[in-house]
């Protein structure tokens, strides 16, 4: 039986080193009255990020065609050919991403296109995300809607009602190695790179999150956003990481995305469940052997002022895993 773990990502926090420059308020919105017995690698990472609105103001002018109204979470990035010359080859876009049974290491299959003009083109691109674990089954993809025009914008956004954690990437997790990857991988970013690293080919590398500006299109006043994850498996047991927000912050939206998977080898049905502040997030247990499960929680009922716990839990056997990412978006008195 694996001990009770409780993770507190105030004592010993796990920034990521590619926001360094970036404005980190996270200590500012975790209850610093938690103790934690845990050693320092196995702290719960978290990602802070300002929301900008370059995009807003060269995009939601009288004349832009990009869909505003519709749009939720987005990154964006802008295309240059030299300093202040932005530029996209439209017409190569349009082929490669719409091109029948057309794979790539980011994208699943081909996109389903949404809209097109001869200077913009809306489309949803299908990014590969979890690798399921039963043989012969499908991947799970999550689609991001992209737009992107003659002037060189290409934005990935998710449509104006999904919950913005499913923005998590979470590919590189699995039942026998529950590793978090870089949450700042996220789908947008790789929905971004399968128009401008691999169609494109405008860079030696992928684009980069600091290359990258958000912005969330209902909720303007918005200011910053909060990633924090965490992922189990193998054993029996639970997982907790706890957190609480000022009084004084603002909360535009909390949400969730999470998964849970049951090791094929297993011949009884064990079960896993993640949980906030003892709810669990999925109305049923996860118990089916062998399948992998992703669900998105928009949590409505969310309160900013009082401490948060959430778990995640194995039971009945050793095999399986869970993974659960939490995303704030906000802004700071």
């Amino acid at each position: 039986m694996r001990p009770h773990r409780r993770r507190n990502i105030v004592k010993h926090p796990a920034l990521l080193a590619a926001v360094a420059a970036l404005a980190v308020l996270a200590a500012l919105i975790i209850n610093p009255g938690i103790v934690s017995d845990q050693t320092p690698n196995d702290s719960a990472p978290r990602l802070v990020l300002a929301l900008t609105a370059e995009a807003r103001q060269s995009l939601q002018s009288a004349t832009s065609a990009f869909p505003k109204t519709e749009a939720g979470f987005s990154a964006y990035y802008r295309v240059s050919n030299k300093p202040d010359n932005y530029t996209l080859d439209k017409d190569l876009v349009d082929q490669t991403l719409h091109q029948k049974n057309s794979s790539t290491s980011l994208r699943a299959g081909v996109a389903v296109l949404q809209e097109m003009s001869g200077s913009h083109t809306v489309t949803s691109v299908p990014i590969k995300n979890i690798h399921h674990v039963e043989k012969n089954a499908a991947d799970l993809a999550t689609p991001v809607n992209v737009y992107y025009d003659d002037q060189g914008w290409v934005v990935a956004y998710l449509p104006k009602a999904t919950p913005s954690s499913q923005v998590w990437q979470a590919r590189n997790v699995d039942s026998d190695q529950p590793m978090l990857a870089d949450l700042s991988n996220t789908v947008l970013l790789d929905a971004i790179n399968a128009v401008v690293n691999e169609v494109l080919k405008r860079d030696a590398v992928s684009v980069d999150n600091t290359a990258l500006g958000y912005y969330h299109w209902a909720y303007p006043e918005a200011t910053k956003f909060l990633l924090m994850a965490s992922a189990r498996g193998l054993v029996d047991g639970e997982d907790t990481f706890s957190f609480a927000v000022p009084s004084t912050f603002t909360i535009y939206e909390a949400a969730a995305s999470w998964w849970a998977v049951v090791s094929t080898q297993s011949t009884d049905k064990p079960c896993a469940a993640v949980t906030l502040d003892g709810k669990a997030l999925s109305n049923t247990p996860l118990c089916a052997p062998g399948w992998q499960h992703h669900r998105v929680n928009n949590l409505t009922a969310f309160q900013q002022t009082s401490g948060h716990n959430v778990t995640l839990e194995q039971s009945v056997t050793d095999d399986g895993a869970t993974g659960v990412l939490m995303m704030l978006v906000y802004s700071p008195p």
